[in-house]
């Protein structure tokens, strides 16, 4: 979607993003929740078979979960 942000709007917002065996964890500012939330909703229409789950709190985090190959992709995205 037009108004979703892309990656190199969020990274500004992300705090630490771990590997796990199958997803990343990223742990961003909980100001950006709302950008977060609408950057995984367009996510989830455009690569349904990747998992894009946000767990809200005080450290709110997005857990992306896919196949290695797609978190390697993912990863190098973020890392930018």
């Amino acid at each position: 979607p037009p108004l979703a942000p892309g990656p190199e709007v969020l990274t500004r917002a992300f705090r630490s993003v771990t590997r796990e065996p199958a997803a990343l964890v990223v742990v961003f500012d909980p100001a950006a929740l709302a950008d977060v939330q609408r950057f995984a909703e367009a996510e989830r229409l455009c690569c349904a078979d990747i998992g894009w789950e946000i767990e809200a709190g005080p450290e709110p985090r997005l857990r992306i979960s896919a196949t290695p190959a797609q978190l390697d992709a993912i990863a190098g995205m973020v890392a930018s």
